[in-house]
């Protein structure tokens, strides 16, 4: 038989619930910026359905206002029709965005963003142009 303890100081009422997270915003842009990498050791990134090891590549550094909410899918940012869904995290709400081919992109291009994935919504755009890279 089970033995449970009854405590005399719950009122008997109902927890609050809890805050509500909308998953589906990402939280908004400080800045974003764009800059050349070389790489001292190869980064293995994918690349369609290929892994390949990069020395130098294009960075898209992306600044939100917080931490996007933690999901299945992760941030993408679009230059243009290039999708860009690989990534490090840099800093709280800080993610580069690597473009492994910087000379697909184009100057003017302009910069949404959105969720990575199947069944993501249609990216966000955001007051941002691509400048090329420094």
């Amino acid at each position: 038989m089970r033995r449970y303890a009854i405590s005399t100081s719950d009122a008997g009422g109902r927890l609050p619930d809890p805050p509500r997270i909308d998953l589906d915003r990402l939280p908004d842009i400080r800045r974003i910026s764009f800059r050349l990498a070389r790489y001292p050791e190869p980064r293995r990134i994918a690349v369609g359905a290929e892994v390949v090891n990069l020395t130098a590549a294009g960075e898209v550094v992306v600044e939100f206002a917080e931490e996007p909410p933690v999901r299945a899918l992760a941030p993408a940012v679009w230059v243009g029709d290039v999708r860009l869904t690989e990534f490090y995290h840099v800093d709280v709400g800080a993610f580069v965005f690597i473009a492994p081919e910087p000379d697909v992109l184009e100057k003017g291009a302009p910069v949404h963003i959105g969720w990575a994935g199947s069944g993501e919504g249609a990216p966000v755009p955001t007051e941002f142009r691509f400048e090329g890279f420094a």
